[in-house]
């Protein structure tokens, strides 16, 4: 029989635990015949755990060992399984849908009605649904609880809400599976999976877990031989009761509930393994940070101020001025103080507002970085491509589009040779039919004088005639196809001509981008970044292609068979082009990595720039942006409707994001903030900063 239990290693940041499970993990590889091990972190850190246990000087590879997130531990137990008998929907093709279905059911909506078509209205309303679904709450239960809601406002939204997730069931029926449900299926499997049968599971990087992932980790329990959970938080902390106010809330609630989870199907616990709690951190090479650290969680702190100048508050006149001290300090460090460029980390709260600037800055002054962040790719060409074939149809050959299509560099026609057809067709007045008329472009100035003609006109005329048929081939047949033309100009509005159906435009969208090679091009432009070393953006070249067809595919199984009104096909199309998100894969080893605090992994790192440290920002305020606030989650918590916490609870928890922020680097902290913006309008410091200073007892300012 095989003996299950579960442990949790738990510590401080900066007390080992990642340590101390790699050399775990690397002593029973090396010890071989113990067995399989899986070694689950998030999504971004499975790359930095392999680097970390290869590492061990006893290990040349390994074959037992499988480190994963738990997304992709769900699709190799479905795999191994069987999987399921109908295909998931992807995240995008379900957006897609909740947006056609917000179109089709306009009518019976109430408060939602005016919004269906609002910027970010979509998202709000699938994130609802993902978290509606996240909780067991189901159609029925959700519309059984309106009943009871004696609050008219939001008796309405949940009216409308329910409508929408009733009609997106009905949509998945027998067809899909939602995305949601992948680790759902995934844990009432494992029993049966011989990747996790008699498994070690070790888990480390999560600060808290879904609904979701509370259940794959009690199947976890149930079926693996011990599984092993890393949790942030001191002995203090873990032995008092529960509090929202304490600093480690997140994870002291993690601890509970997996507690709870192991007493309910009767896994006994071992004995934790507490790290931190004698002695010094073994993180923190300078007492600064050790200072730091110590003070924000409230432990006992050295009664001396350091001194080794570890920790440095920096302000700058503007954000400009920060992210070109941190360049030039970079490059000191990697110049002067023996660094690497993978030692130095960059971090902010609000990378969207620093990631345009510090690619800027940073390839200035030489800097090798990465920006840790997924890319949209809405504008890309290939995306501004389709949207102006639609167009075309739609505007029946209005010149605006035709060059709109024609701009992209997909079409076989140079840059050039659109300007000077795009300068004939403004001059003449060229539009619509035109376009496809098989009559040669014989436009020309009309003089009063015969003589005075420039016959170099004729060549002109004839020059872009040339190039106007060239340019439009392949989109004359798209537009044909689409439409169900005959080929003739029958004078009817397009609106008017037999509907396709959503299959139909899809495969002629599709036609339409072989006949023109997009992927070769796509190949090509890729090829082009690589040999240029901007390898993100060859990545972006290379995955555009598959995504794309992913929303065409979708598109047409959304809108199934029945007759496609074009204008809906288009909108819910570049609905599902805003959607799209590509992560990109660090193309180097020795670069600067850049991220957000609430996303990235960073790796082990000896020198840290934290940029941004304004009041508001860092920590972050927290809004109440989603479809209920936070008093109507309460009401319908005091309902019976489980739900996520609101904005109360999450502007809480951003105190341990800046502890986890300020306790990441082993030798240099540098806080930054600008004195005011690109406008010259003054701006507020983090009272976070006072803090640091007072810890450290003096004023370091940059």
């Amino acid at each position: 029989m095989i003996y299950i239990s579960l442990r949790f290693v738990l510590g401080p940041a900066g007390s080992g635990k990642t340590s101390y499970i790699a050399r775990a993990i690397a002593d029973s590889l090396a010890a071989r015949g113990s067995g399989s091990i899986l070694f689950i972190v998030p999504d971004q850190a499975t790359f930095q755990m392999e680097r970390l246990i290869l590492r061990d000087p006893r290990l040349k590879g390994f074959v037992d060992l499988q480190v994963l997130s738990f997304r992709r531990l769900a699709w190799r137990v479905l795999e191994e399984t069987g999987g399921t008998f109908h295909p998931f929907i992807t995240p995008v093709g379900k957006s897609m849908a909740v947006q056609a279905i917000l179109w089709d059911n306009r009518k019976d909506l109430t408060v939602f009605a005016p919004l269906v078509n609002y910027p970010g209205f979509r998202d709000n309303v699938t994130d609802t649904l993902n978290e509606l679904h996240s909780y067991d709450v189901s159609p029925d239960e959700l519309q059984a609880r309106a009943s009871d809601i004696e609050a008219p406002f939001l008796e309405q939204k949940v009216h409308d809400l329910g409508v929408v997730y009733r009609n997106y069931f009905a949509f998945l029926k027998d067809r899909f599976l939602d995305p949601t449900d992948y680790l759902n299926l995934a844990s009432e499997r494992m029993a049966s999976s011989s990747l996790v049968k008699g498994a070690s599971v070790w888990v480390d990087g999560f600060s808290g877990f879904n609904p979701d992932e509370y259940r794959a980790l009690g199947a976890l329990m149930e079926t693996a031989r011990e599984v092993n959970v890393a949790l942030c938080i001191d002995e203090n902390a873990a032995e008092s009761a529960l509090s929202e106010d304490s600093l480690f809330h997140q994870t002291r609630e993690a601890l509970e509930k997996i507690r709870e989870i192991a007493w309910k199907r009767g896994v006994p616990e071992a004995p934790a393994v507490i790290l931190g709690k004698d002695g010094p951190l073994p993180r923190f090479a300078c007492s600064d940070l050790a200072l730091v650290e110590a003070g924000l969680r409230g432990a006992h702190a050295p009664n001396e101020p350091s001194s080794d100048d570890g920790v440095q508050v920096v302000a700058t006149a503007n954000p400009l001025a920060e992210v070109e001290f941190a360049a030039r300090e970079i490059i000191r460090l990697v110049r002067d103080c023996g660094y690497r460029y993978r030692d130095i980390t960059v971090e902010t709260r609000e990378l969207d507002k620093y990631s345009e600037l510090v690619s800027l800055v940073f390839r200035d002054h030489g800097v090798p970085h990465f920006i840790d962040e997924k890319r949209s790719v809405s504008h890309h060409p290939l995306a501004e491509l389709l949207r102006a074939a639609l167009a075309v149809v739609l505007t029946s050959f209005s010149s605006e589009a035709v060059f709109r299509y024609l701009k992209t560099d997909l079409v076989p026609v140079s840059r050039e040779e659109v300007d000077i057809l795009e300068n004939y067709v403004l001059a003449h007045g060229i539009n619509h039919q035109r376009w496809v008329s098989e009559d040669s472009w014989r436009f020309a100035k009309r003089y009063m004088v015969e003589e005075d003609r420039d016959y170099r006109e004729e060549r002109r005329c004839e020059l872009c005639d040339n190039v106007r048929r060239k340019a439009v081939k392949h989109l004359t047949a798209f537009y044909r196809s689409v439409l169900r033309d005959t080929g003739e100009d029958d004078g009817q509005n397009p609106d008017d001509r037999q509907t396709p159906c959503a299959s139909d435009v899809s495969l002629a969208l599709y036609r339409l981008l072989v006949d023109l090679d997009v992927p070769g091009t796509l190949e090509t432009w890729q090829k082009e970044a690589e040999e240029a070393g901007d390898l993100a953006e060859a990545m972006v070249h290379a995955g555009i292609w598959d995504k794309t067809m992913e929303i065409i595919e979708q598109a047409a199984e959304i809108l199934k068979d029945r007759p496609c009104d074009l204008k809906t096909y288009a909108l819910l199309l570049d609905a599902g082009l805003h959607d799209i998100r590509l992560g990109v894969i660090p193309p180097s080893l020795d670069q600067v990595l850049v991220g957000n605090l609430d996303r990235s992994r960073q790796p082990a790192c000896k020198a840290t720039f934290l940029l941004g440290a304004l009041a508001g920002s860092f920590p972050k305020r927290q809004s109440e942006d989603g479809i209920f606030t936070d008093g109507e989650r309460e009401r319908l918590r005091s309902l019976g409707v489980e739900m996520s916490p609101g904005s109360r609870l999450r502007q809480l928890h951003e105190k341990y994001l800046v502890y986890i922020a300020l306790t990441r680097p082993s030798h240099r902290l540098y806080v930054s903030y600008p004195l005011g913006d690109a406008e010259g309008k003054a701006l507020e410091p983090s009272h976070v900063l006072g803090t640091i200073r007072k810890m450290l007892g003096t004023d370091r300012r940059g």
